[in-house]
């Protein structure tokens, strides 16, 4: 698009700087002063200059959600429909263009998408007092509402063909419009994002641009009014920074936006004599790489990147934060399969970035991650970098879960598992917490340091081998006689 030619001289001011009833400076500025003179009539304002928002300093103008049209996407829950609003009517000869589909989101994709591609939505009534105006999208189906993993993926059931269904349709619900001038195919404004962005742009209380937001409660056992369900990983990550400080793996660039981490530089974990006990991406593979920081408010991040394969790409990329003190924590999950790029993970709360590894916020990691944020094995631990919990009584909690669980976000209730506290285990509970859920039903070794781990001589006495008994009882049958549960202690909330 091409743009005024700067007035010359090096005191010469912005040929435009404010819409109609804003205050003017430059050239209206020096109009003023010299109204008495011949010049007047060449300071009058050109009827056909183009508004002060159309004119573009360059790409980041255009692009994203900072553009200067004010372009916006927001999937209404009531009518199902994704909606664009924009500043203000377009001009004659301009038509705002909007789709909804499943695909790809990467660091790339928005500033490659072909507008043209895009169908023309229609712009709605004018509402009272309104000061945008909104155009409608189409209605939404409600499969893009609902992430591509299931338990399978969870579990590790990946079978070849859920692989090449992935890799046709991509992991992500995305959301995309541009203002074009259907004449020229000049491009205004171009913003590409997630369904689940949208969602969560429905909701006043949720700020965008993640300006620090008061406490709303979190965490209560009944969600009250205040209490808002973040879909978008951007915010939800936004959240986590606010409750637990900044991650100390991206550099600041601003504002929302954070360079990326490359995982290649991280620690290689040990080769797998002790093999993983996630299934997640498959059996223990070489080249896993583990980072772990401390931020200056003392919470512990810890990084892992498994199933390395060439260009630097992990299957499975994960992320923890968790504060001791508190015992806050979130998890972070890439999208599996898709999001694989270790070379460049992007912080979770970056609008523009954040999309091209990791997935929508997900509740189901408690299941497994049940007697703390770490879960241990023979691999991890020989790593030696993952942070040990204190004790069984450490408070235990993931951030803003009760409102996440309360809209089932993720698919998920995000409720917290009990921990075993029946008599026949206290003389493992005085260290440790066995947590309940996934972990305990499928591997129990994770919560009972089983022989194998451990060492079998440490069950050589009669009270040990009745708290394995009990264990394996309850890992069985979480309802068998004899098996108390206890809520986890979730600190001052």
């Amino acid at each position: 698009m091409s743009t005024p030619s700067p007035t010359s001289g090096t005191n010469a001011a912005p040929l435009l700087t404010g819409g109609m009833g804003k205050k003017r400076t430059g050239l209206f500025a020096l109009c003023a002063v010299t109204l008495v003179s011949a010049a007047v009539a060449a300071c009058a304002p050109d009827a056909d200059a183009p508004a002060d928002d159309e004119i573009f300093a360059g790409e980041n103008d255009i692009t994203g959600t900072n553009n200067k049209m004010g372009l916006r996407l927001v999937y209404d829950e009531t009518s199902h429909r994704v909606n664009a609003s924009v500043k203000k009517k377009l001009k004659t000869g301009d038509a705002l263009r909007l789709r909804v589909r499943r695909g790809r989101l990467t660091i790339e994709s928005q500033h490659e998408l072909d507008c043209m591609q895009l169908d023309v939505a229609p712009a709605l009534p004018l509402a009272e007092g309104a000061t945008s105006v909104t155009y409608q999208g189409p209605v939404v189906d409600p499969d893009l509402l609902a992430s591509v993993y299931n338990q399978d993926w969870i579990m590790g059931n990946v079978a070849p063909r859920m692989l090449a269904q992935l890799a046709v349709d991509g992991a992500d619900a995305i959301v995309e419009a541009c203002i074009v001038n259907d004449t020229t195919a000049t491009v205004k404004a171009k913003l590409q994002t997630s369904l689940q962005y949208a969602w969560d742009a429905a909701d006043p209380n949720i700020d965008p641009q993640y300006i620090q937001r008061q406490s709303l409660g979190f965490m209560t056992d009944t969600p009250s009014a205040t209490v808002h369900a973040m879909h978008s990983m951007e915010n939800y990550g936004a959240e986590c920074v606010k409750e637990l400080g900044d991650i100390p793996f991206f550099e600041s660039q601003g504002a929302g936006a954070w360079g990326t981490y490359d995982c290649s530089t991280a620690a290689t974990t040990p080769s797998c004599d002790a093999a993983q006990w996630s299934n997640v991406a498959g059996a223990c593979k070489p080249g896993a790489k583990i980072a772990v920081a401390k931020n200056a408010q003392g919470t512990q991040w810890t990084m892992m990147c498994r199933g390395a394969g060439e260009n630097k790409r992990f299957d499975d990329i994960a992320m923890i934060g968790h504060d001791p003190k508190s015992g806050k924590t979130c998890f972070f999950q890439n999208k599996l399969y898709d999001g694989t790029d270790g070379a460049r993970i992007p912080h979770p709360a970056d609008v523009e970035k954040s999309r091209h590894v990791w997935d929508a916020p997900k509740g189901y990691c408690v299941t497994c991650h049940s007697s703390g944020p770490y879960v241990r094995s023979p691999w991890i631990d020989a790593a030696n970098v993952v942070p040990v919990v204190a004790s069984s009584s450490a408070p235990y909690s993931v951030v803003h879960a009760s409102a996440q669980g309360a809209a089932r976000v993720g698919g998920s209730s995000w409720e917290m598992p009990k921990s075993l506290v029946s008599s026949e285990v206290s003389s493992c509970t005085s260290c440790h917490r066995i947590g309940g859920g996934a972990a305990l039903a499928h591997y129990p070794a994770l919560a009972i340091a089983a022989p194998h781990h451990f060492g079998a001589h440490l069950w050589g006495d009669a009270t040990s081998h009745a708290a394995l008994a009990r264990i394996q009882a309850c890992a069985a049958d979480a309802n068998a006689e004899g098996c108390v549960w206890a809520a986890v202690n979730q600190g001052q909330q």
